[in-house]
């Protein structure tokens, strides 16, 4: 990290100190100096501050990321991250913090200096963000317990024959004997087990993502698949699928299988309004040098051309009773969480949606 010339920054103190929020540490963690902008944003004045130990929000993640810094600038490296700081008045912020080490010339850490960016409001943005997605998946609620039912409504009906039968075998005398009984326990055992599955298939998908883990797009289809598989069966919608890649991608699993269940949705939603005769929905995947490339294509005719170029912004839908959040939140879900993109264009055939997630 290029070292900044911070003795030039406090001789000019006149000039800097209103605007940047700087605070020089020593070794020990004790406040030399801070700038009046940094007390302007933490509500201390400089008499509270200088010659006090530095304090951090008491938790676990502010703890680590001090941890790491103290780390770093012992060794006499530079660091760059986010961190969650403590006011006066025990409110939080948040800032974006650059640390520059000062050595001595045995290397020994005399003091570094913390340049900070004040990004509370992008934090509060995208807190606001994570909690639309909770409550889109919330305002899906009841098309999920309709699949839910779907699922469970075969492996009941399957339970209800086996003791109907057992019933009958008992009015008629007929021995039951233990090998009998082994069979029947393990046939409700598969189906109760089945419908287990699927709460814990939904339960799941409900659940807040709280890191980005690995995953192959074949598992990650297969995960949403699963859920829409009712819903697909239920209107004689062809799901076609053709992957070409087996590479895994780090990403919030959860809220991407949410991205492709809106998408879909939306897909069948359009196929059933259009009147489609052979509903098909196409989805492929590949790599390219920098992402793995999703594309989920339907037969429904495609998006009217007059608001395709809005479709991601916030109260734009094209359906009668649609909230116009569920794809501004698919894209909040893939560039902001994701790091990825998310676009849209018609083909010959309907709509195409490219999902272009980084390996």
């Amino acid at each position: 990290m290029k070292k900044f010339d911070f003795e030039m920054l406090y001789d000019n103190i006149s000039i800097f100190d209103e605007h940047i929020i700087i605070i020089r540490i020593d070794f020990n963690g004790v406040i030399l100096n801070v700038s009046e902008a940094f007390c302007k944003i933490s509500g201390y004045c400089k008499d509270e501050l200088i010659n006090k130990k530095y304090i951090i929000p008491d938790d676990e993640v502010s703890n680590k990321t001090y941890e790491v810094l103290c780390t770093k600038i012992k060794n006499g490296q530079g660091w760059t991250g986010e961190v969650k700081n403590i006011k006066k008045d025990a409110s939080l912020y948040w800032t974006k913090d650059t640390a520059y080490p000062n050595l001595d010339l045995n290397k020994k850490l005399l003091y570094y200096d913390l340049i900070k960016k004040d990004i509370t409001c992008q934090k509060e943005l995208i807190l606001k963000k994570r909690i639309l997605i909770q409550q889109e998946k919330a305002s899906n609620i009841g098309n999920m317990i309709e699949i839910i039912a779907h699922q469970w409504k075969q492996p009941i009906q399957t339970i209800s024959l086996i003791i109907q039968k057992l019933t009958v075998d008992t009015m008629l005398d007929i021995e039951i004997t233990p090998k009998v009984v082994d069979g029947i326990v393990n046939d409700i055992s598969s189906q109760l087990t089945h419908m287990n599955n699927t709460i814990d298939d939904f339960k799941e998908f409900y659940s807040i993502a709280k890191k980005q883990e690995y995953i192959t797009v074949e598992e990650l289809i297969n995960k949403a698949s699963t859920i829409l598989s009712p819903m697909l069966k239920i209107n004689s919608i062809e799901l076609i699928s053709n992957i070409k890649s087996n590479k895994q991608i780090k990403i919030f699993i959860n809220d991407i299988i949410q991205t492709f269940i809106n998408i879909i949705t939306n897909a069948c939603d359009a196929m059933i309004e259009n009147k489609i005769k052979n509903k098909k929905i196409n989805i492929n995947a590949y790599n390219n040098n920098e992402y793995l490339i999703i594309q989920i294509e339907d037969n429904g005719k495609g998006i009217d051309n007059k608001i395709i170029n809005n479709i991601f912004k916030a109260y734009c839908s094209s359906k009668t009773h649609g909230t116009g959040l569920g794809l501004y939140i698919c894209k909040s879900i893939i560039e902001e969480y994701n790091h990825g993109i998310i676009t849209a264009h018609n083909s010959n055939k309907g709509a195409v949606f490219t999902v272009s997630l980084p390996l």
